[in-house]
């Protein structure tokens, strides 16, 4: 069974209260509820509400059990582009939001365990998805650049206007219970496709 932390915001931190199956946390602090898993995979949800990618590196990446971590996903950036206030600088630019999410993947690398980038959901606000879309194309580029995996879902998850699908999604911006089974789904799938070179390697 391969243990893979899932790191980032809201987002993440909200999955185990929409989805039946458990889901464990995977910070250093005695805070066990449940487990998402399947016959291969344990996902420990490292999520923390209204952070940014760099307060997030700062202060969480620390506390997260990477010794017993088999391997990272990372998803992370939204709150930079919807409210810059909720990182440690109040930062706005896309430019220093990549920055600082290069910053963060360069530093899980080098902490020689397998790592996978999921660009960002869309939302249910067109100006919003603007820069998310350029946002993913820069992680996109530098994924495929640095040969790192990563998981593109924004065109699972949006409907035919490039808006967040009401059906997966109650609030606009957080999947809910449809919407966080499809992105394990997904998650589960495209972790069995790369099994052998990385996050799920024997």
């Amino acid at each position: 069974m391969k243990k893979i932390a899932i790191m980032g915001d809201s987002i993440t931190a909200y999955m185990p209260y929409y989805i039946d199956k458990a889901i464990k946390r995977g910070f250093n602090e005695p805070m066990i509820s449940d487990k998402v898993q399947n016959k291969d995979i344990i996902f420990y949800i490292c999520g923390v509400e209204n952070i940014g990618i760099g307060m997030y590196h700062k202060s969480c990446w620390p506390k997260v059990n990477k010794d017993e971590m088999d391997g990272f996903i990372l998803l992370i950036g939204v709150n930079n582009i919807l409210r810059p206030d909720c990182d440690y600088d109040n930062k706005e630019s896309l430019d220093d939001t990549f920055e600082k999410l290069k910053n963060f993947i360069e530093d899980i690398l080098n902490y020689g365990k397998p790592l996978m980038v999921e660009t960002l959901y869309p939302t249910n606000q067109t100006r919003i998805n603007k820069e998310v879309i350029t946002l993913n194309e820069k992680i996109i580029k530098y994924c495929e650049e640095k040969s790192i995996d990563y998981l593109d879902l924004y065109s699972v998850l949006a409907d035919n206007n490039g808006l967040i699908n009401s059906d997966f999604s109650d609030d606009g911006l957080h999947p809910n219970k449809k919407g966080y089974e499809i992105i394990v789904c997904e998650l589960t799938e495209k972790l069995t496709h790369i099994s052998q070179k990385t996050l799920c390697k024997k």
